[in-house]
């Protein structure tokens, strides 16, 4: 029981520190999709965090191409 409390105190100080950061971050599960992306990559693409949610990687990167 302990390691898990000390594993979610991790989990949420990781989480702290990626939505913190100025940097773009993309987390992509083993489909090619959007797991995580934080607020400077929602900045990136113009869209909300929960747009990001879900999207695959080619629609995000050939969107970039267009910019």
């Amino acid at each position: 029981l302990e390691q898990l409390r000390a594993s979610s105190v991790s989990v949420q100080r990781l989480d702290g520190i990626l939505k913190g950061l100025q940097d773009a971050v993309l987390v992509f599960d083993h489909s090619g999709r959007v797991a995580f992306a934080n607020p400077a990559a929602a900045h990136l693409f113009g869209v909300s965090v929960d747009d990001l949610r879900g999207q695959p990687e080619q629609a995000l990167f050939l969107s970039l191409i267009h910019i």
